[in-house]
């Protein structure tokens, strides 16, 4: 692999060039970029035919790269941001396939600086995000986990899961759980806990300065016991996992 800045060639013959494109959000969600690229390219190698597609690590843009690259339709979901404030997002549907982007609902981009605090932030708008996708048929999910304004072990997530889909309020009567498949996209090995914990590493982009530091200090508490508490059903402890979503998803045989 050769690297220029951060654009990177990935495959490049005679005849074929395929360019993914790691720019900033602002410019990979473009396509007038994509098309000034391929034409600058189509100067320099008149004969070959050149490729040009954004590239996400799953956080905001992994919609927006998946169905450049793919195709799919955009649907709209009545949701819930981490405040608990009604928003509108969207997941990418694809025959039985849904594409969830972590972000769309619980991400940092939908707060102000001042509002960024994980101690409050709930992933609920996730798990709404998914309950409409498998009510509306989906049973194969893609999920770009980068982005959250989250720490809270995907309990909101769950939370949301069992309001939407279980009336009786306990997750194990969720029936249509148990016939999807789930396919987690995430670019980083932190673990849950320690100093190279998610709450402690990704402090400083989830709050503000200064508290962030007291967030680093005590959301791990919190995510230590809920770990001691679940350890034994889960095959979470043997994986680097920085998202706790990720975490609650592994745990409940998501």
């Amino acid at each position: 692999m050769q690297a220029f800045s951060s654009l990177h060639l990935l495959i490049f013959t005679c005849m074929n060039i395929l360019w993914l494109l790691t720019l900033s959000k602002a410019v990979c969600l473009q396509t007038k970029p994509m098309r000034l690229l391929r034409l600058f390219f189509n100067r320099i190698f008149p004969n070959d035919d050149i490729i040009a597609l954004p590239l996400s690590d799953g956080g905001e843009g992994w919609l927006a790269a998946y169905q450049q690259a793919i195709g799919g339709q955009l649907i709209p979901v009545a949701t819930h941001d981490p405040m608990m404030r009604r928003v509108t997002a969207h997941y990418l549907r694809l025959g039985d396939t849904a594409v969830i982007e972590v972000a769309q609902a619980s991400g940092l981009s939908l707060l102000q600086p001042e509002e960024r605090n994980p101690m409050r932030a709930t992933s609920y708008g996730t798990g709404e995000i998914l309950a409409k996708a498998m009510l509306d048929g989906c049973r194969k999910f893609v999920i770009g986990l980068g982005g959250s304004a989250t720490s809270d072990a995907g309990i909101g997530m769950i939370r949301a899961l069992i309001d939407v889909l279980a009336p009786s309020g306990r997750f194990d009567d969720i029936d249509m759980i148990r016939q999807c498949s789930f396919t987690l996209g995430s670019d980083v090995t932190n673990p849950l806990c320690g100093e190279q914990g998610a709450a402690y590493v990704f402090a400083r982009r989830k709050v503000p300065m200064p508290p962030w530091y007291v967030c680093s200090m005590s959301v791990p508490v919190g995510l230590r016991r809920f770990r001691r508490a679940t350890s034994a059903t889960t095959e979470a402890t043997k994986q680097g996992l920085e998202r706790p979503v990720e975490w609650a998803m592994l745990l409940w045989n998501i």
